[in-house]
């Protein structure tokens, strides 16, 4: 089954039962390479740059109330409202027969409910949706959460992970198996002095100058969309820009790259209660329907 929700909330199924009846979705899994070449005189050309482009999806349905007690125009305008382009960028969300929930993040380019005769009946009507992903790489929700810490004994941790603790786990590793490499949103918890995780695997490492106090948590999005750090006060909710806490030595921005990855965290300090939380979602360049 699809789902689409738009940027203010509002959201519609599509699937094959009445009254928003999914007949086609194209584009899905067609991504193009565009690729940046150079070519010197004489010689054969030579690749310095490729970038995959973004999808363009459009959805065929029918509105179909024939045997319901509805009206159409209750649709027609569910339709117009859920998929209008003024609502900003929504989320094309499909749920496969084994579970998996996949989504992108889409905008809305060209809605149309059809009003030529030979598309409508007293019952039904046509429509299409025209939609563009920026992203052509679809996301396996809901994200990973993975702990990283030197105690657990006696912590409250401010939200809810799926894992048992060990009493001291430094160390892990964690296999990507999608297409494409997946950013990492890294948040430190204080206490913690010169905190800092590293990608063995690579030997890449972020590592903070500045310690953290036992209220602060510092977030570091390794996207290279969205490249953010920030600290927030657990007490207060008050947040400020955190890249003056990076060692600049060892910037790092990593990401989770496809198969093994070994990641260590480690403090000037042993002996604090300080722990990390990796969060991240598996990328694919195709979703099967």
């Amino acid at each position: 089954m699809w789902n689409f929700t738009n940027g203010k909330g509002e959201s519609v199924d599509l699937s094959s039962e009445k009254p928003i009846m999914l007949q086609q979705i194209e584009g899905l899994n067609s991504p193009k390479i565009k690729y940046t070449t150079t070519q010197g005189y004489g010689q054969t050309a030579k690749v310095t740059a490729e970038s995959v482009e973004p999808l363009t999806i459009t959805i065929r349905g029918i509105i179909n109330i024939e045997g319901l007690d509805e009206e159409i125009k209750t649709y027609t305008s569910i339709i117009s409202s859920v998929f209008s382009p003024k609502k900003g960028v929504g989320t094309l969300k499909y749920t496969a027969s084994n579970g998996d929930v996949y989504e992108n993040k889409c905008y809305v380019v060209q809605p149309k409910i059809f009003p030529e005769a030979e598309k409508r009946t007293f019952f039904t009507r046509e429509f299409s949706i025209q939609l563009l992903c920026p992203s052509p790489y679809w996301s396996l929700t809901p994200a990973v959460e993975e702990y990283l810490g030197f105690a657990v004994g006696g912590l409250e941790f401010p939200f809810e992970l799926d894992v048992e603790f060990e009493e001291r786990r430094t160390k892990a590793t964690i296999n990507n198996p999608g297409d494409v490499d997946s950013p990492l949103l890294i948040s430190f918890y204080g206490p913690a002095t010169l905190p800092e995780i590293k990608n063995n695997t690579t030997s890449e490492v972020l590592k903070l100058e500045k310690s953290l106090l036992s209220n602060e948590v510092l977030e570091i999005s390794t996207d290279n969309d969205d490249i953010t750090a920030v600290i927030r006060d657990l007490e207060t909710g008050t947040e400020s820009d955190a890249f003056n806490y990076i060692d600049i030595a060892s910037m790092d921005f990593f990401k989770l790259y496809i198969g093994d990855n070994e990641l260590e965290f480690s403090t000037g300090d042993s002996t604090e209660d300080a722990y990390v939380t990796l969060e991240y979602t598996t990328k694919f360049i195709m979703v099967e329907e």
